[in-house]
């Protein structure tokens, strides 16, 4: 980025900081630099907005990019950036798909993947019906573990937009019932099949007439089934080891499709294990 003296401040800090923490004398020479007449007491100011901002963290007379703000705009970039340039269909909106057509994103990981299937999740929520349910397969609901604030954050919306969110998951390890937790068999309801109906790398969720279909790469498939298969409990260090292996490298597809027919035949396979009472 070119820097230039008619900046904010803020502005400049935030670029400098991009290299890295500065001490905060450091940083007031730096922004003089670009701005020469900026005093000391007006790079204090900005420091102190940034901070107030929680977009910078200020320790031991150094500043530093706060992790939590830049990975939330690492998730706000992934999705502008899909969003359009990453379709088959160029510019074109997954929503204005017609029935048969379909479109596919490719990710670089599984947790990278779920940056941008949540946020199409989202935007199916406010658009379908009230009631509608939202069916999901998982292998293993991993999501609950290694991705609890935003998995947690789509059930919320789930709740405000009154749309069932009813998960299936492939499996019947001890995680795998510790995750029963999070259902509260109304709003959010949680089935176990005693054996999985698709290949550990498949994932499907589907309200309406569309569905999504992701498959991760499979090495990381049965990294994540082993690691379910011989843990007994869930802790902290349980998410850690479990983020580690969702957050590696490997290629995964998101296919978003518009098909009746195959909504139709999902919802006959998955909704008998549901029920709708609550929300007619």
């Amino acid at each position: 980025m070119k820097l230039h003296s008619k900046q904010r401040i803020e502005d400049l800090i935030i670029v400098y900081l991009q290299q890295g923490p500065i001490l905060i004398l450091d940083m007031i020479k730096v922004v003089q630099s670009t701005r020469p007449q900026t005093t000391k007491q007006a790079v204090y100011a900005a420091l102190r907005n940034l901070k107030k901002s929680e977009m910078v963290v200020i320790h031991n007379g150094a500043a530093s990019l706060n992790i939590r703000w830049l990975k939330e705009m690492n998730r706000f970039f992934s999705i502008a950036e899909h969003q359009y340039t990453h379709s088959e269909q160029g510019t074109g909106h997954f929503l204005d798909l017609q029935d048969g057509e379909k479109i596919q994103y490719y990710f670089q990981s599984p947790a990278s993947t779920d940056v941008f299937w949540t946020h199409v999740l989202f935007v199916l929520l406010e658009t379908f019906p009230a009631t509608d349910p939202l069916y999901l397969y998982n292998p293993h609901w991993w999501f609950m573990i290694a991705r609890y604030n935003s998995e947690q954050a789509l059930i919320d919306h789930a709740r405000r937009t009154h749309h069932p969110f009813f998960m299936t998951v492939g499996a019947h390890t001890p995680l795998d019932r510790a995750m029963a937790k999070f259902a509260d068999g109304t709003h959010v309801q949680y089935y176990m099949r005693p054996t999985p109906v698709f290949p550990q790398q498949y994932y499907m969720n589907m309200i309406g007439n569309f569905i999504i279909e992701v498959r991760i790469d499979k090495y990381i498939a049965q990294r994540v089934d082993a690691f379910y298969r011989t843990t007994k409990q869930l802790n902290t260090q349980c998410a850690i080891d479990l983020r580690h292996i969702v957050e590696s490298a490997g290629r995964s597809k998101l296919i978003i499709s518009h098909n009746s027919k195959k909504a139709a035949r999902l919802q006959r396979m998955f909704k008998k294990a549901f029920h709708h009472s609550s929300f007619q």
